[in-house]
């Protein structure tokens, strides 16, 4: 994020949430990039409108390797851009997010997607895409998918299970 600031003092990055362990300090002090509180999930669509390219720019490590990052639902919901490193959470979303191996080539989606959209070359096709594949990760949906496994386990022929566990058999 650094280099991208330093490469493009034009641009701001927009950091948005809580800032644990002082998150924001250990980046130099360079004008472009700006630590914003966090927002209230009915302000957050108003703040995303303001971005051209949506960043995950997460680590690949043991901490991150477990991540789903739910900022990736609400960025395809803009319809626009998304970068990402190679995460936990990201996978399977190929087709929707360009998915950088290292830091020269995250650098290289980025400024690649930022000159898209400047220039008008983002084919609106890919923000329905986008929208599209948001839709089925809403809550109302995930909720859809559970109701419809349990109701098709109900319907399953069969004597009931016994409980299991460490409780199975003790009164």
């Amino acid at each position: 994020m650094v280099e991208l600031a330093r490469r493009h003092p034009e641009w701001t990055f927009l950091f948005l949430g809580l800032v644990q362990l002082d998150f924001d300090r250990r980046f130099p002090p360079l004008p472009n990039l700006v630590f914003h509180r966090l927002v209230p999930h009915r302000e957050l669509a108003d703040y995303l409108a303001l971005f051209d390219v949506c960043l995950i720019p997460h680590l690949d490590n043991a901490h991150t390797a477990g991540n789903n990052p739910l900022k990736l639902y609400d960025y395809l919901t803009t319809g626009r851009p998304v970068v990402s490193t190679r995460v936990a959470g990201v996978e399977g979303f190929e087709d929707v997010v360009e998915v950088a191996a290292d830091r020269a080539s995250f650098i290289a989606a980025v400024e690649a997607a930022a000159a898209a959209v400047v220039e008008g070359h983002e084919p609106p096709e890919r923000a329905v895409v986008r929208r599209a594949r948001a839709a089925a990760h809403t809550w109302e949906a995930r909720a859809a998918e559970v109701e419809a496994l349990l109701l098709r386990a109900l319907a399953e022929p069969g004597p009931p299970r016994p409980p299991t566990g460490p409780r199975a058999g003790r009164r």
